[in-house]
């Protein structure tokens, strides 16, 4: 039984940091072409639906235990909850994030390179989830993965803080709650 959740969270390891990186790729090129918006409202719609699902979890805590156990009794590794979830929720902040720069301008952040990339998207996101997991150690020791900051416009801050806020309240929360769970029942 263990081996086969083994092979399922490889498998699911796989689909998670593949298909992501695949449909946001669809989506600029989507972008690029049909719709130049389309990557602002879906990262809007898709941050919002992921962050109420990690703030829900994170207040029902229970709840997550729940759903792991029904995941670990149908042979599944419950993976969906320590990675799909946290993974998906990055990758519909890198589109939100770079949406507000495609749709409002580059006045909304300061330091942004002059041909910003997917990879500036990508940094600028990396970069305020690891300084919240990591309690601003990044930021205490110099250590940045972007120079790109947001602009201390009310809208652009408040987008930033109330990420951040999803990410300390519930992010960290749902991370350490099924990893606990799942390592428990791989062993």
């Amino acid at each position: 039984m263990v081996e086969s959740k083994k092979k399922y969270l490889t498998k699911e390891l796989v689909a998670a940091f593949v298909g992501a990186p695949l449909l946001v790729g669809i989506l600029i090129a989507i972008e690029k072409g049909l719709w130049p918006d389309v990557t602002f409202w879906v990262g809007a719609v898709l941050t919002t639906i992921f962050s109420i699902i990690i703030v829900n979890y994170a207040l029902n805590p229970g709840q997550l235990l729940e759903d792991i156990e029904k995941d670990l009794k149908l042979g599944e590794a419950g993976d969906y909850y320590l990675l799909g979830i946290p993974i998906l929720h990055y990758w519909a902040a890198v589109l939100l994030f770079r949406g507000i720069r495609l749709h409002f301008g580059a006045e909304m952040y300061v330091g942004l390179p002059e041909s910003p990339s997917l990879i500036t998207d990508m940094s600028f996101v990396a970069n305020r989830l690891l300084g919240v997991v990591l309690v601003d150690a990044l930021e205490i020791f110099g250590f940045h993965l972007s120079t790109v900051e947001h602009a201390k416009l009310f809208w652009m801050s408040l987008t930033v803080f109330l990420y951040n806020v999803v990410v300390s309240i519930g992010f960290v929360s749902i991370l350490v709650t099924s990893f606990n769970r799942i390592v428990r029942s791989v062993r």
